[in-house]
């Protein structure tokens, strides 16, 4: 196993995933990252809140009412 050098899939630029990445990604059971770490961390600072605020959409929707045949 070497260092390898990856292209971000959102800003294109190359960017170094260690031996010690590949060894920590792996057994965790995660793929290969897909962006760069600079693009990682916008991600997850635009991203949070908006994941945040669609569960708390979803706990107000009514749960789906169950209805047993008499059959």
């Amino acid at each position: 196993m070497r260092d390898q050098t990856l292209y971000c899939i959102q800003c294109d630029s190359p960017f170094t995933f260690t031996v010690a990445q590949q060894k920590r990604v792996k057994s965790q059971g995660f793929d290969a990252p897909k962006r760069c770490p600079e693009c990682r961390k916008h991600k997850q600072k635009s991203g949070n809140s908006e994941s945040r605020r669609k569960k708390r959409n979803r706990r107000d929707v009514e749960p789906w009412e169950i209805i047993e045949d008499d059959d």
